[in-house]
Formats: C-alpha cells, sequence, structure tokens
C-alpha cells in the first residue's frame, strides 16, 4: 500500500487489522476495515491493478483473487504472492494457478530471490 501510493495511486486498501498508521495517513489511501471476501459483497468501484498478498493457502488466496476479477477494468492487472506450505511446493503452485485459469492468463511465475517460500504470480484478465 504505502509503494503504490508513494508511486502516484489511489490504494483502497482491505484488510481487517489496523494499517500502519503513517500508511493509513497518506492521502491517497482509503482503508477498508475488512476481510476480502466481505469487501467483495459491496464493490466499490473498477480498479486497474489489484494486489494480494494474504498469509493463506495458495489456492484459497487464489480463489479470493478469482472472485475480484470482475473488479478490475479490462485491461486490469492483478499481482499475487502465494504463501507455500513446507512440502510439495510444486503442486501448490499447480492448484493456485488452475483457479486463476479462468478469469486470468497468466503473464509470469517468479519465486524471488529473498523469500525462497513465496511465489509472485503476475496475471492479466481475460
Amino acid at each position: 500500500t504505502r509503494v503504490l501510493a508513494g508511486r502516484g495511486f489511489s490504494v483502497d486498501a482491505v484488510d481487517p487489522a489496523e494499517l500502519d498508521p503513517a500508511v493509513a495517513a497518506l492521502p491517497a489511501v482509503t482503508h477498508w476495515r475488512a476481510t476480502a471476501q466481505d469487501f467483495l459483497k459491496s464493490p466499490r468501484g473498477v480498479y486497474d491493478l489489484l494486489v494480494n498478498d494474504m498469509k493463506m493457502d495458495a489456492a484459497a488466496s487464489a480463489a479470493v483473487t478469482a472472485g475480484c476479477a470482475g473488479l478490475l477494468a479490462p485491461a486490469g492487472l492483478a499481482v499475487m504472492t502465494f504463501k507455500l506450505r513446507p512440502k510439495k511446493w510444486t503442486a501448490q503452485i499447480r492448484e493456485g494457478l488452475a483457479v486463476l485459469s479462468g478469469p486470468f492468463e497468466v503473464a509470469a511465475v517468479k519465486q524471488l530471490f529473498h523469500n525462497r517460500s513465496e511465489v509472485t504470480v503476475a496475471l492479466r484478465r481475460r
């Protein structure tokens, strides 16, 4: 949220927890204190970018992201992180990607060097 707002984006941050006070005070940030699932019950607009960094099972997190696809503009992009459990990483990644394959085209999957237990996925809305 901080990085996106700092780069000139208006950010709707959906998080059931409090945001860091310095981030919450940024003029480009609106905090919706809710789960993503509750936020989806009454959407508030169309977005150019969706970012999901939720700490949950990869397939479950992918299902939430897939549910948000209708909130994206026609050329909308999504970036999400799969939080991987210690074993069977490939299976977890395949399961998450299978969930995303309906509403999204997968543009890239990358394991970032600094965090070996996560995979970042870049998506384009179909």
